[in-house]
């Protein structure tokens, strides 16, 4: 008997989406951010609710991702079924080669449907530098001091806006006019923190 060349003899497991999403977001769940979860979150309530909780992974041709992507619109609230911005739509796409992929190498399919989806180039958008005066009107308008202090941090320190908000007052040296930027394990109160991108140390600091 003669198999044909190239073709796969093994029939892939078949699992449905929702148990893929729930299986796939559970084992990277550890290596994963806060705010990476929630992005992640999202796009798998943006998969389950276009192709349905019980399709099978193998039932999403090229086509119908190719289609999911273009048909997706803005869930926030006050902008529900607005068009997305490039950036979101590129984010969508990156996430579900991401997750697809990880079928793939599981098993579960010979091959990604959002493999062949090309990246779009897109044009840096333009960052609005905040005056003197607009920071000085924030300070007016913030409702508690927390809130004045974290507008003075974001706009003199240059710290990342996940390290201000997962900063504690215990962080901020007043006296020495120092922050210290550091790992950090989570709480009942607050997720973990990690500093970004790779360091010798476990903490750092701002002057």
């Amino acid at each position: 008997m003669a198999f044909k060349q190239g073709q796969q003899r093994d029939k892939p497991e078949e699992i449905t989406l929702e148990a893929f999403c729930k299986d796939w977001l559970k084992t990277r769940r550890p290596e994963l951010k806060p705010a990476s979860i929630g992005l992640y979150s999202l796009t798998i309530k943006r998969l389950l609710s276009y192709f349905g909780r019980g399709t099978y992974l193998q039932e999403i041709s090229p086509q119908r991702a190719a289609a999911f992507v273009a048909d997706q619109r803005n869930l926030g609230m006050g902008h529900e079924g607005e068009e997305l911005s490039g950036w979101s739509r590129e984010q969508i796409k990156r996430q579900c080669k991401t997750m697809f992929g990880t079928a793939v190498q599981w098993g579960l399919l010979n091959t990604s449907p959002f493999a062949a989806l090309r990246s779009t180039k897109l044009a840096p958008k333009r960052w609005h530098r905040v005056t003197v005066k607009e920071y000085h009107r924030l300070l007016e308008a913030a409702p508690t001091l927390r809130w004045k202090v974290f507008y003075a941090l974001a706009y003199t320190s240059g710290a990342r806006m996940g390290e201000l908000f997962s900063m504690a007052w215990s962080d901020i040296d007043f006296e020495n006019s120092r922050l210290i930027i550091a790992n950090r394990e989570g709480t009942g109160d607050m997720p973990p923190f990690q500093v970004k991108g790779p360091t010798d140390s476990a903490t750092g600091g701002y002057d």
